[in-house]
């Protein structure tokens, strides 16, 4: 499983041009979930994610978790983290999660 982290002050995720998710100063999430991962790996995953320290304290040193300053999570699903680019070219994703294929099992 990869997870890629961006502190943000908003975002919003929105399909065709219908806003479905949106938060103001947090984390804004990318997870790429991959074969082999677990229900057990992701909820670990989050945890680290709530307990780390990225946010600036009062004297500017980032020293505060997600929860400490009140932020939200934006969690976006994502392949692309997933690329193999050992091939030339052209990138595979068959380490990507296949969700149609494996509907149900997260």
């Amino acid at each position: 499983m990869r997870w890629l982290l961006q502190r943000v002050s908003s975002a919003q995720v929105s399909v065709v041009g219908e806003v479905i998710g949106e938060i103001q100063e947090g984390l804004l999430v990318f997870v790429c979930a991959m074969i082999g991962d677990t229900d057990a790996i992701a909820q670990r995953m989050a945890r680290k994610v709530a307990w780390l320290r990225v946010f600036n304290d009062e004297h500017g040193k980032m020293d505060l978790s997600l929860g400490q300053v009140g932020g939200e999570a934006l969690v976006v699903s994502q392949f692309t983290p997933a690329a193999d680019r050992c091939r030339r070219n052209r990138a595979g994703f068959s380490r990507a999660f296949d969700a149609k294929r494996c509907a149900g099992i997260m």
